[in-house]
């Protein structure tokens, strides 16, 4: 097994686009086509104009990434200016068509960034020439590093070890903002966390000692959320593992992971009940209010009812109202695992107050059960915690007592369902 460190730059971080040469049909019906330059590097970009009943549709082509046909959510013509927004990847491309009509002069943004974006992480590999089947680490919520270290358990050093140990290379990087890696982790969305494991992908997919047809994403918590949204918006991949994956809103996570660490913690089940509807009522809030404003006129009052400080009313505003938070409460995950093609391992601890399997099972296997995909398995892993470690109670105050970094039989799981799968797929 070998380990080695690396930087995966993202196509984020280029923001000017130099003249596209015109090929095709008049005007700007056609393939327009040009190098996008930053940092000394250089990348192709091509998009691809259609007209439509109602105006021009478009398709963008980054041949060196490996990417074709992200649809352009607009496009926007007028007089000689083009606008294409590409939400899949937050990017948006203007430009103006020069008087001979044969180039498009323009800058391309994404993400608001504009400065190179760099990820820094581990790729461990097994011994031999391979090509070996792959997977990327998708961590929890907030600022993790690369092996997710959270209660003195570095959780993904040691699942990279095991993986590694039964053939399968393994990709762990620190998040944007975080450890070696750069940009900013304030105000990035799960989204965004999406197009930062996408280009993880594509790393792989220029290593010759991987197999490229056997790349997939393990994520964890939210990561779990984040996974599916790689595979069905950004970059396909060969499978899908899920750890403590949330199948309903964070809403709904958030409401019930509330109630059920009080009542694990003693509470009465009035009082848990009681918890739920405050979160509820917080929630809603969230999900109504059309900006920070009208979100602290709903959500003061009602902690001040509470007994809340100023202070603690602030601090609660800050996280309620921040890109992250909203994200999560709104998105529903079920949307995106209907659109999975791919295989998915969906494991749950049975003793998990985070995302709890009694929430979360069902929805789980009812999305995946109407999926395109012939190919899934929703398991709950007795006696296990939201880490997978074996607990007593589940409440997070016990992971950091807990010797077990992860649980033997859901490492063996996690692993024996990837070589089962991507193994069979190669003829081995």
């Amino acid at each position: 097994m070998s380990a080695s460190r690396l930087s995966l730059l993202l196509a984020a971080a280029f923001v000017f686009l130099s003249p596209f040469e015109a090929a095709g049909q008049d005007a700007l019906l056609g393939s327009w086509s040009g190098p996008l330059r930053a940092g000394g590097m250089e990348l192709r970009i091509v998009f691809h104009l259609e007209e439509a009943a109602d105006g021009l549709t478009a398709t963008m082509d980054s041949p060196d990434q490996g990417a074709t046909g992200i649809p352009a959510s607009d496009v926007t013509v007028t007089g000689d200016s083009l606008t294409l927004a590409v939400d899949r990847i937050g990017g948006t491309y203007r430009g103006v068509l020069s008087p001979a009509g044969d180039t498009l002069d323009g800058t391309w943004t994404q993400s608001g960034q504009s400065v190179p974006l760099t990820l820094a992480g581990t790729l461990t590999q097994p011994k031999g020439e391979g090509p070996h089947p792959a997977v990327v680490l998708l961590s929890g919520s907030g600022p993790q590093d690369r092996n997710s270290e959270v209660f003195n358990h570095k959780l993904f050093h040691v699942l990279a070890d095991h993986l590694t140990r039964q053939g399968i290379a393994v990709l762990r990087y620190d998040e944007r903002g975080v450890g070696d890696s750069g940009g900013a982790f304030e105000g990035a969305t799960s989204e965004a966390f999406a197009t930062d494991a996408a280009a993880a992908v594509r790393f792989l997919q220029n290593q010759p000692t991987v197999d490229r047809d056997a790349i997939g994403l393990l994520g964890m918590s939210e990561g779990g959320l984040v996974a599916p949204l790689v595979h069905t918006r950004h970059e396909p991949v060969a499978f899908l593992v899920l750890l403590a994956g949330p199948a309903v809103s964070g809403a709904d996570i958030i409401v019930e992971q509330s109630a059920r660490i009080a009542a694990a913690q003693g509470a009465s089940s009035t009082a848990a009940d009681s918890i739920r509807t405050v979160q509820r009522r917080l929630m809603d809030a969230v999900r109504s209010a059309p900006d920070s404003a009208a979100l602290a006129d709903r959500v003061r009052p009602l902690l001040s009812e509470r007994g809340a400080s100023s202070e603690q009313i602030d601090s609660q505003l800050d996280q309620l109202a921040s890109p992250w938070f909203r994200f999560f409460v709104q998105h529903d995950p079920a949307s995106t695992l209907r659109q999975v093609d791919v295989p998915v391992l969906a494991l749950y601890g049975s003793r998990d107050l985070q995302v709890p399997p009694e929430q979360n099972v069902s929805p789980m296997r009812t999305a995946l059960g109407t999926s395109p995909s012939d190919d899934t398995t929703v398991r709950v892993l007795d006696g296990l915690n939201h880490l997978f470690q074996p607990a007593d109670t589940g409440l997070p105050t016990e992971y950091a007592q807990i010797d077990t970094t992860m649980a033997p039989a859901a490492l063996q799981s996690v692993s024996d369902w990837i070589r089962s799968r991507m193994e069979g797929d190669r003829g081995d």
